[in-house]
């Protein structure tokens, strides 16, 4: 397969392959591959949750939220840097 990027991707490629982190442009797209997967698999899970929250809520299944509650719920699931622990 043979690849061509655009200049500023061509660039980043190549910053990429320098650091010294990617042994070469195949595992670099590789890596580069898999979080696009996770990042449409995630995204498809909210588009699913939201549809089922929205017809839950046509059909009067509805609970009132406290978001403080749920920021410092959330809060508590992140460490220092924002990661999940």
């Amino acid at each position: 397969m043979t690849k061509s990027f655009p200049p500023e991707l061509a660039r980043f490629v190549e910053s990429e392959l320098r650091s010294g982190q990617f042994a070469d442009e195949n595992a670099l797209l590789t890596a580069a591959l898999e979080v696009y997967r996770e990042v449409k698999l995630r995204h498809q899970d909210v588009r699913d949750r939201i549809e089922a929250s929205q017809s839950q809520a046509q059909h009067g299944e509805t609970a009132a939220l406290d978001i403080d509650a749920i920021v410092a719920e959330l809060a508590s699931e992140l460490d220092e840097y924002g990661q999940p622990r």
